[in-house]
């Protein structure tokens, strides 16, 4: 896959991994659609066009893409990168906390490979989706988090038998990186988890693999063989996570 002069909506476009997306795809001179809330913290770069929208609803997904048909005509690749996360004990029954996380995290994404199927009938399109490292492991802390991203993780993974010809999905699993992810999950002083990754060299890896057509891009590379070596040594994953959940205790005493 080609992105020279290519027509790409990224939503979590103001930070973190959509926003390097924007600097690192420059030099293909594509057209961005940069979706995000305070879309003030995007700079201003020629063929880059800013829209301010929430993607935790219908109307807010709806939005974006009549706003990129009436600018561009089509969508040759969206990146449905916006996702938040709550570092937390869960203490009480709260609809209104896991449903918000979920629309964004999971609602959202499948809401807008739905969209481009029906618009792209028969024109060769590519849909990307930022799931997570801990959409393949789990960790304390992230409980509601991680229920979204193994959610979509399965349904991405069923989605590749179903899709038509034309269609390319790539599904990105990031570990995590030192971005405003964490401060808007558990503040500054959140403990961070492992591993990590410079925001700028996993941007670099899933351009890589996306320009290959791969289903699947692990921009931290180590981190299918740390997955397997927890699915062939569980006790190793129950260990790492009995620390974490100290972390966890010491971080919400304090």
């Amino acid at each position: 896959m080609r992105f020279h002069n290519k027509k790409i909506v990224i939503t979590g476009a103001t930070s973190g991994i959509g926003l390097e997306l924007i600097k690192q795809l420059q030099p293909f001179h594509p057209e961005i659609i940069a979706v995000g809330r305070a879309i003030e913290k995007i700079p201003a770069i020629p063929r880059v066009y800013p829209f301010a929208a929430d993607i935790s609803t219908q109307k807010g997904v709806d939005s974006v893409f009549d706003f990129a048909l009436e600018k561009f005509g089509n969508i040759d690749i969206f990146i449905a990168n916006a996702g938040f996360g709550y570092y937390e004990k869960i203490k009480s029954p709260d609809w209104e906390h896991a449903g918000r996380i979920f629309s964004t995290n999971v609602l959202s994404p499948i809401f807008g490979l739905e969209k481009m199927l029906e618009i792209c009938k028969e024109r060769e399109f590519t849909y990307a989706v930022t799931d997570s490292g801990l959409g393949r492991v789990y960790m304390p802390g992230y409980a509601l988090y991680c229920g979204t991203k193994y959610a979509l993780h399965g349904f991405v993974s069923s989605m590749q038998y179903e899709l038509p010809a034309n269609a390319h999905l790539c599904t990105i699993y990031p570990v995590a990186m030192e971005t405003e992810f964490f401060n808007r999950a558990g503040g500054k002083k959140m403990p961070r988890p492992f591993p990590t990754q410079k925001v700028t060299t996993a941007v670099r890896n899933m351009l890589k693999d996306l320009q290959k057509e791969k289903q699947s891009s692990y921009p931290y590379r180590p981190l299918r063989f740390l997955i397997w070596l927890s699915n062939v040594f569980p006790f190793l994953l129950k260990t790492n996570n009995r620390m974490e959940t100290k972390k966890l205790n010491k971080f919400i005493d304090d």
